[in-house]
């Protein structure tokens, strides 16, 4: 199971139009599909292909590479528990503690009922089978195959772009609370 996706990839599933010809962040119209696709409506989508189509996003965008990270540091966070609650806990008793915990998730995540399931039956929540069909046509092209590739590294440059200019913003905003503070009467926050 390897299914990801990352806050880029929704803003740009936002801007994706109904043909699922998009650029960031602006829908570009596609030619009107021809009268012999028109003529023959697609049969309303039941729960279960909505179902279908929702684990079908879900892997395509590798969403359980990060669910397996979340289970895998839960696990070492239980485990590091174990060792400081149990010291006398050998290593390899502590190993098998924690392969039994992951083959345990393991399972839990593709039973009938269990967490990829669970996934996704909130995405059928937010989204049409439409929409859904849309997505994963998208995510099997190669613009959704780059975006699932670059998005990550593109998140952490993000990311890192943000802290920097909130940083370079955190003198001048702290100047001007201090000076608004001061001009109404209260004392220096220096403790001067």
């Amino acid at each position: 199971m390897n299914y990801r996706i990352c806050a880029p990839a929704f803003a740009l599933i936002l801007a994706v139009s109904q043909t699922g010809c998009a650029t960031w962040g602006v829908a570009r119209p596609h030619p009107a599909p021809s009268a012999a696709l028109r003529s023959a409506p697609p049969a309303p989508a039941t729960p279960a292909d909505a179902m279908r189509d929702a684990r079908t996003l879900l892997t395509l965008t590798h969403q359980g590479e990060m669910t397996e990270m979340v289970l895998l540091a839960q696990v070492h966070r239980t485990i590091a528990q174990l060792h400081s609650r149990y010291p006398r806990l050998s290593a390899a008793e502590l190993q098998l503690i924690g392969q039994t915990m992951m083959g345990d998730l393991a399972t839990g995540v593709e039973a009938p009922h269990g967490l990829l399931d669970k996934e996704a039956a909130l995405y059928t929540q937010y989204y049409t089978d439409a929409e859904l069909q849309e997505m994963i046509s998208f995510f099997r092209r190669p613009a959704g195959q780059s975006m699932l590739l670059e998005g990550p590294q593109i998140e952490h440059s993000l990311e890192q772009t943000q802290r920097k200019w909130a940083a370079s913003l955190a003198g001048r905003i702290f100047a001007d609370v201090r000076a608004k503070i001061a001009h109404a009467g209260y004392p220096d926050l220096s403790g001067r």
